[in-house]
């Protein structure tokens, strides 16, 4: 699959514009605007779920008890906890693709205004994370993938909705 951007130019994109609008990001909630980030762009930059081509970035989100997990992300904020990242300012990265730039931005409107926990709560709400959690105890560790066919066909119906 080609990739646009690599993930911490994403995750710079989201903390360098939380900072820049005076909002407080902690690692759970970077995570979930991730997965939103993934999930839409996956939608919006293919035609079907059978020949995904484009991605925004590489993730590769699991179905961890508290939501998708991007582990490269998970380990790069772990130290934080649910503090909020102090990076200091981030210069946002300019965004040079027009279709990427706006489902940054659309993603970043539709999901900035929620807590982690509102986050984590619509992700499991949605059927990517029950698919991905699928036989599992709630509390059960899990490291299988997320199926990006499974994300694709949920958001890309939501879109027609």
């Amino acid at each position: 699959m080609n990739n646009l951007l690599d993930k911490q130019q994403v995750a710079d994109w989201l903390l360098g514009t939380a900072h820049d609008e005076g909002m407080e990001i902690s690692p759970k909630k970077l995570q979930k605007i991730m997965y939103y980030v993934y999930a839409w762009g996956l939608v919006f930059l293919n035609e079907t779920g059978d020949d995904l081509q484009e991605s925004i970035f590489d993730g590769k989100f699991e179905a961890w008890v508290h939501g998708p997990v991007d582990p490269d992300i998970y380990r790069e904020y772990a130290n934080y906890g649910y503090e909020p990242i102090n990076t200091g300012k981030i210069t946002v990265p300019k965004i040079h693709n027009e279709v990427v730039a706006d489902v940054l931005d659309q993603v970043w409107n539709t999901y900035s205004q929620f807590s982690a926990n509102q986050l984590e709560r619509l992700t499991h709400s949605e059927l990517p994370w029950k698919e991905g959690r699928k036989g599992l105890d709630p509390f059960e560790r899990a490291h299988d993938r997320i199926d990006d066919v499974v994300i694709f066909n949920y958001y890309g119906n939501e879109l027609a909705r």
